[in-house]
C-alpha cells in the first residue's frame, strides 16, 4: 500500500492531480512527491491547507494524515543477521 492512500483517493475523487496540489501549496511537484512518498514529513501548515483545499473536515485529520503515512512497517527477516 502506498503512503497516504486515503489522501490520494480523495484527490482522485476530486480529479485533482499532483501538479495542481503543488501549485496550490506553492511548491514544486518534486517537493510534493517527497511528502506523498513519506520521504519527508508534511508541515502542519501544509496539512491544514490541503484539508481545506480538498474539503476534508478537521475531525478526519488522522484518517488522511496517519502516523507513518499509513504504511505498516515491514517485519524483519529472521534469516538475515544484523551487522553489529
Amino acid at each position: 500500500m502506498k503512503p497516504f492512500s486515503k489522501l490520494r483517493g480523495r484527490m482522485a475523487e476530486m480529479d485533482i492531480h499532483n501538479y495542481a496540489l503543488a501549485e496550490f501549496l506553492g511548491v514544486s511537484t518534486a517537493y510534493l512527491s517527497t511528502r506523498m512518498t513519506h520521504r519527508y514529513s508534511w508541515t502542519i501548515d501544509e496539512v491544514y491547507k490541503i484539508m481545506d483545499f480538498l474539503q476534508i473536515p478537521l475531525e478526519e485529520i488522522f484518517i488522511y494524515f496517519p502516523k507513518g503515512g499509513g504504511i505498516k512497517p515491514q517485519k524483519e527477516n529472521p534469516r538475515i543477521s544484523k551487522i553489529a
